[in-house]
C-alpha cells in the first residue's frame, strides 16, 4: 500500500512539473528521476507550492505546514536545485523549477564527494531518450503523409506565381553503397545475445560478481557460430544422398547455434534471479536489469523462429518478427539528391 501511495505522489509531482514553463511528459523514466531526487515529503511540498515566486509565510498558509519545518524543507529543495530561491525586498521567495531548464541543470551543476552524479546523468539520459521515442512513435503514417502534403503545398505556394502554373523541377541523384545489416532471425538473435551478455556483465562487475567475467569471449563464441551458419549453402548436387547429408549438416549447425544461445539465456535468467534475491542493486542497475530481461525475450523469440524454420522445416509465411529497438544496426543503401 505504501508503494502505491509513493508512486501516486510522484505521479502528481510529474503532473505539476509538466505544467511548468517546459513540458515534461510522464514515463517510467521520469518516475525514476523524481524518486531519486525527491523524498515523498519534498514531493508533497513541491506539488502544493504556488507556481510563482512566494514568500515562506504565503507558502506556509497555502500548504498548511509549520513555518520552521517548511523552511527546512524549502532550503533542502533549494540546495538540491529542485526549486529556485531569490532574495527580494529583504526576504527570500521560492518557486518550483521546471525540469528543463531548471532541475536538470541545477542538479548536474552540484559539486561534492557524495553526490550520485553519474547515476543522475543515467536517469536523465534514459528519460530524454524515452521521451524522444514516445514522441516519434506518435508519428503515424497518416500524420507523416499530412506533413508531407503540407510541405509540398508550401513549396508550391512559394515557387508558383500563379496557382494555375505547372511546377517543373529536376534533380540529380546517385546511390551510396553502405554496409547493410540484413535483419535475419539468426543475426537478430546474435544482436540480442550481444546486448544481453554485455549488459549483465557490466552490472555483475559493478557489484563484484565474477560470474560473467568472460563476457567478451562468450560474445565471440556466439559470433563465430553465427559466421559459420551464414556461410552455409544448400547443396546443388544432383545426388539425392549428398543433398540430404548437406541438409542434415545445416540443421546440426543451426541447432548448435541456438543451443549455445539458449545456455547463455538460462545462465542470464539464473543470474537475474540471484541479483533480485540479494536486493543490493541501485535503481540504475535495476533499470538496466529490466533491459536485460527484454533482450532475453527477444532472444527467445528468435530461437523459437530459427528452430521452427530450420530444425522443424516449417514454412513461416509472416514477415520477420518486429525488429527490437536498439538491436539490429540496419544501415540500408540510400539515395542522395
Amino acid at each position: 500500500m505504501g508503494h502505491l501511495i509513493g508512486k501516486d505522489i510522484y505521479r502528481k509531482l510529474g503532473k505539476k512539473i509538466d505544467n511548468l514553463s517546459t513540458r515534461a511528459p510522464w514515463s517510467d523514466a521520469l518516475y525514476a528521476v523524481l524518486r531519486e531526487l525527491f523524498s515523498t515529503e519534498e514531493a508533497d511540498v513541491f506539488i502544493k507550492m504556488p507556481y510563482g515566486l512566494s514568500t515562506l509565510d504565503r507558502i506556509a498558509k497555502i500548504i498548511k505546514y509549520e513555518g520552521a519545518k517548511l523552511k527546512k524543507i524549502l532550503d533542502n529543495l533549494s540546495s538540491k536545485g529542485l526549486i529556485m530561491d531569490l532574495h527580494l525586498n529583504g526576504d527570500y521567495q521560492y518557486m518550483p523549477s521546471p525540469l528543463f531548464v531548471g532541475i536538470f541543470e541545477f542538479t548536474m551543476m552540484r559539486t561534492g564527494d557524495r553526490l550520485n552524479t553519474k547515476e543522475w546523468a543515467e536517469f536523465f539520459h534514459a528519460y530524454a531518450l524515452q521521451t524522444i521515442k514516445d514522441n516519434v512513435s506518435l508519428l503515424t503514417p497518416q500524420i507523416l503523409d499530412e506533413i508531407n502534403q503540407i510541405i509540398v503545398q508550401a513549396g508550391h505556394d512559394l515557387m508558383l506565381k500563379n496557382k494555375h502554373d505547372k511546377l517543373k523541377g529536376s534533380c540529380d541523384s546517385f546511390v551510396v553503397e553502405t554496409d547493410v545489416h540484413y535483419p535475419t532471425d539468426t543475426n537478430l538473435l546474435f544482436d540480442a545475445m550481444r546486448k544481453m551478455i554485455s549488459l549483465i556483465a557490466i552490472i555483475c562487475s559493478e557489484i563484484g560478481i565474477t560470474e560473467w567475467r568472460q563476457s567478451n569471449h562468450n560474445i565471440l563464441k556466439v559470433k563465430r557460430l553465427l559466421r559459420g551458419i551464414q556461410k552455409l549453402k544448400r547443396s546443388t548436387s544432383k545426388d539425392g544422398a549428398k543433398k540430404i547429408q548437406r541438409d542434415k549438416f545445416i540443421v546440426r549447425e543451426h541447432q548448435n547455434y541456438i543451443d549455445v544461445c539458449q545456455s547463455f539465456v538460462l545462465k542470464a535468467k539464473e543470474t537475474i534471479r540471484i541479483l533480485r534475491e540479494l536486493r543490493i542493486l541501485s535503481l540504475s542497475q535495476d533499470l538496466r536489469l529490466n533491459a536485460v530481461e527484454e533482450y532475453i525475450r527477444h532472444a527467445e523469440r528468435q530461437i523459437d523462429q530459427i528452430r521452427r524454420r530450420v530444425i522443424f522445416d516449417e514454412k513461416i509465411s509472416q514477415s520477420l518478427n518486429r525488429i527490437p529497438s536498439g538491436l539490429a544496426r540496419v544501415k540500408p543503401a540510400y539515395r542522395k539528391s
